[in-house]
């Protein structure tokens, strides 16, 4: 996704250089105009001439797409993609909010920005209620630190209590209030080869997580974002769901 993306705007700079209709360049249009007989006229008009897009090298753009501590959530708001919901998620209208965001930093500033989109959450709070360990509240806003999918994922200790009764077979991440949300009516699968899940990896047994091995760990999440976890917080996450509390503390 980020090779597309930087593809993208590879390609736009590509057509602002090629020539025109008449087989001349934008720099020689430029340079005729400069003619000293038409000074003044230019002169004249130069406040209602369009403003040229300024030359930059693929090399000054940055391509980003959860690769980067990017704010990607607070920018994609200002950017008017969606708004920040309840639960704390980008949601765009009608297309919820399961999805990738993707950031293309540019060396320049543009003539005119977007306005951030005001909440349309109203008086719904599905997402609240269905956090499993009620780390999303309406007073005091979200508590990361009691979130699922941050115990599951990012927590490198002992679970905690809450999440060990709240995780039932869950051993990864938690999605409960992006499912909740009415938004995400409108969501629709993806069908991108890359984004499917492997036969292997769905071929899994109850068993087969039980006995996972590290080099069976390594191959079944290479290249993906489970191994943020890594292996010995999946295996903690395996026993809690299976019931082993000598292992979890």
């Amino acid at each position: 996704m980020k090779a597309k993306l930087r593809e993208l705007v590879e390609a736009k700079l590509r057509v602002k250089e090629e020539p025109n209709s008449r087989g001349e360049s934008d720099s020689s249009d430029q340079s005729d105009l400069s003619d000293q007989s038409n000074q003044s006229e230019l002169s004249d008009q130069s406040d209602s001439s369009p403003k040229q897009s300024p030359q930059i090298s693929p090399s000054e753009i940055r391509v980003f797409v959860d690769t980067a501590p990017v704010l990607e959530r607070y920018w994609a708001w200002k950017a008017g993609l969606g708004w920040i919901g309840k639960s704390h998620q980008l949601i765009i209208p009608h297309a919820g909010s399961m999805f990738f965001l993707g950031e293309i930093f540019l060396p320049y500033e543009f003539d005119e920005y977007d306005e951030p989109m005001p909440s349309r959450c109203g008086n719904c709070r599905r997402c609240i209620d269905a956090c499993p360990t009620h780390a999303i509240t309406e007073a005091q806003g979200f508590d990361s630190v009691k979130c699922l999918s941050y115990q599951l994922i990012e927590n490198r200790g002992s679970l905690s209590e809450e999440a060990v009764s709240a995780m039932h077979d869950t051993i990864y991440g938690c999605d409960r209030c992006q499912t909740a949300c009415p938004w995400n009516k409108f969501a629709t699968p993806n069908t991108t080869p890359e984004f499917q899940p492997k036969p292997e990896l769905m071929a899994m047994t109850k068993d087969d997580w039980h006995n996972l091995t590290l080099e069976q760990y390594r191959k079944l999440f290479k290249g993906s974002a489970v191994k943020r976890v890594k292996f010995e917080g999946l295996k903690r996450n395996i026993a809690a769901a299976n019931g082993n509390s000598d292992v979890i503390e």
